[in-house]
């Protein structure tokens, strides 16, 4: 398979899969972010990371979904040792690189969230959403007409979920989300409930 059919042949399969692809892709084994069909306008939660030559491979997958697909032009049944050697330590390569990327992302999202959080008031407590559900703010600040939602996790605030008047909610981008929860601060003694959605 030559470059051009790698190319085409991988960028397919992000078309299916994430229902986007970049318009160009680089198989030069290095990590490259696009907009996926979710994205809002600036936001880069696709990625991808191609590797041509004689064992054309790569993986992609999209940031804020989580969701990783692996790609292969290679028949792996037919593949000597060798090859499959060679692919798994590209695979290993790929996931270490990803998993710094993942870090500094989640770094960068709790610091965002700890600017907010730190600058916003208590929310009001005739947030229409608060109102819609009959719930009091129970510790939730608000920014502007979002309320926000603190995320923690054993290290302090890590995320923060908005909620819009409407009930729409959103995490900030590439900030934790899994192990991560939300503290509910009691208005008097009683009874402690844990829940999960």
């Amino acid at each position: 398979m030559n470059n051009a059919d790698t190319v085409a042949s991988f960028r397919k399969a992000m078309q299916i899969s994430l229902g986007a692809a970049p318009e160009v892709v680089y198989p030069d084994g290095s990590i490259h972010r696009f907009a996926t069909a979710e994205d809002r306008r600036g936001k880069l939660s696709g990625w991808y990371v191609l590797f041509s030559g004689d064992l054309p491979a790569g993986t992609f997958g999209d940031w804020r979904t989580g969701r990783v697909e692996k790609w292969s032009a290679v028949d792996w049944h037919r593949s000597s040792p060798e090859q499959r050697s060679q692919q798994a330590r590209r695979m290993q390569d790929i996931a270490r690189r990803l998993a710094t990327e993942r870090r500094r992302k989640q770094r960068d999202a709790a610091l965002r969230a700890w600017r907010r959080w730190s600058q916003a008031p208590v929310a009001d407590p005739r947030h229409p959403y608060l109102q819609s559900k009959q719930v009091a703010p129970c510790g939730l600040r608000q920014h502007r007409d979002c309320l926000l939602v603190p995320m923690e996790d054993e290290h302090g605030l890590v995320n923060l979920q908005t909620i819009r008047r409407d009930g729409t909610k959103r995490f900030l981008a590439g900030g934790k989300v899994k192990g991560a929860y939300s503290p509910i601060v009691a208005m008097k003694p009683g009874p402690i409930y844990l829940c999960e959605g």
